[in-house]
């Protein structure tokens, strides 16, 4: 069984409150990673 796998039996155990904050931490840590930078600038002009 993968990673993706075993996360995903885990996270169809949560609470709905619980998948919120989930869903809250995994939203966090994706934007952090997609900070608006001149390289992105540029290719959307």
């Amino acid at each position: 069984m993968s990673n993706v796998q075993l996360i995903e039996a885990e996270l169809e155990k949560l609470t709905p409150e619980e998948m919120r904050q989930v869903r809250d931490w995994v939203d966090d840590l994706l934007k952090d990673e997609l900070e608006f930078t001149e390289e992105f600038a540029a290719q959307v002009e």
